[in-house]
């Protein structure tokens, strides 16, 4: 008898991820727009990101499937974001390997911004570390490291109209893309559960499971409440300076309630392991 196969987390991602690049690719052949960069006059998502985009895929899936599988999308990933930075210092492009894609040759297409090229390589060399239990934690932590900075990217576009934008989005990594990088850095991070530094989240202990629920609350608390400002900001309800304060203190007000419920909830396991 077969079992039915039942996608985990980090094939999950990386089918959500082959469909933003899909999309993008399309949008590109189609001339449409919103598939490359959502919003009109927002940085795209060029057909190079696209395709690092997949093989990136390709690699988490092969590792989702095989704990030693992905080496060659992996260095392919790898190799062309080092290469794609090459380009970027040296104000001209790899050839052969790239096919001269500067800006200039290839028009609109054009190279993967610097910063998005600089996480790819970071995701490439997380996905070959994952492929060693003993390397999984370098693996991880390159993976937190771009799910991070791929989060303040998205807090930039939330406040376009400021230094964070400029600085990240503003260079040329679209919306899409970061949500891809988002996508794949959790699904790196969950591919060795049981190794590295996320040992402390995925064990059935009680600890394990209170950092989890705190992790996707500093997660996800951020997001929602930049949102929220930057719709205020969008209507023209508040200003700049009053919408980070209020994100300030949303954050602040958020997190004492989270950290206070956690803390009731050990409380009431100490106690009841004393009382037992």
């Amino acid at each position: 008898m077969t079992t039915a196969f039942k996608p985990g987390l980090p094939q999950v991602a990386g089918l959500a991820c082959a469909a933003i690049a899909g999309c993008a690719l399309l949008g590109w052949i189609l001339g449409i727009g919103h598939l490359t960069s959502v919003f009109p006059g927002l940085p795209t998502m060029v057909p190079l990101t696209a395709l690092l985009t997949l093989a990136a895929c390709a690699a988490l899936w092969r590792l989702a499937a095989h704990g030693t599988g992905g080496l060659l999308p992996a260095s392919l990933l790898t190799t062309a974001a080092l290469a794609i930075l090459l380009a970027h210092l040296a104000q001209q492009s790899p050839a052969p390997f790239v096919l001269r894609a500067t800006t200039g040759a290839l028009g609109p297409w054009g190279l993967s911004s610097p910063v998005t090229a600089a996480m790819f390589a970071a995701l490439g060399l997380g996905l070959l570390a994952m492929r060693r239990p003993r390397q999984a934690g370098l693996g991880q932590a390159l993976a937190l490291g771009v799910l991070l900075l791929a989060l303040l990217m998205l807090a930039g576009y939330v406040f376009r109209e400021t230094f964070l934008y400029a600085l990240l989005p503003g260079q040329g990594t679209s919306i899409l893309t970061t949500m891809a990088l988002i996508l794949l850095a959790i699904g790196v991070l969950a591919l060795r559960p049981g190794d590295g530094i996320m040992v402390a989240l995925a064990g059935p202990d009680p600890g394990a499971w209170i950092a989890r629920r705190l992790l996707l609350s500093a997660l996800v608390m951020p997001v929602l409440l930049g949102a929220a400002a930057g719709v205020l900001l969008q209507v023209g309800a508040i200003d700049v300076g009053s919408a980070i304060a209020f994100l300030a203190w949303g954050m602040v007000v958020l997190f004492t309630v989270v950290a206070w419920r956690f803390a009731l909830m050990l409380y009431r396991v100490e106690v009841a392991r004393r009382l037992a």
